[in-house]
């Protein structure tokens, strides 16, 4: 992850505890920073723990059993390998898989009027 994919993973953390924090449907993956910290460390310190490589950065549970897997991507960034399987098996599952670049665009992902 590089430094502007983390500022937007922070926005957008800190405008959902501020605005909807007693919102539970939304959940943030807390572990999406430690993969590029410490050497790897962190990261293979989490996948020891059972956190899986490829998972959405943020899921959102809509309506109805509706659930939505967003990636946040800045720039060029691509998915990896692991993160295609995981869109894949989301897509065969109904779930709706969205990349997002940039700030206003998650939100209206996720149907919020920021």
């Amino acid at each position: 992850m590089n430094r502007h994919e983390e500022i937007l993973h922070q926005s957008i953390a800190v405008t959902w505890h501020n605005k909807f924090r007693n919102n539970p449907e939304m959940f943030q993956r807390l572990i999406c920073n430690w993969t590029n910290q410490d050497n790897g460390r962190a990261g293979n310190k989490a996948r020891s723990m059972g956190v899986k490589k490829g998972i959405a950065d943020w899921v959102y549970l809509k309506d109805r059993g509706s659930v939505i897997w967003i990636e946040l991507k800045i720039g060029d960034n691509t998915q990896s390998h692991e993160q295609i399987q995981f869109e894949k098996l989301c897509l065969f599952l109904g779930h709706q898989y969205v990349i997002c670049r940039e700030y206003e665009m998650f939100w209206k992902i996720i149907g919020i009027e920021i």
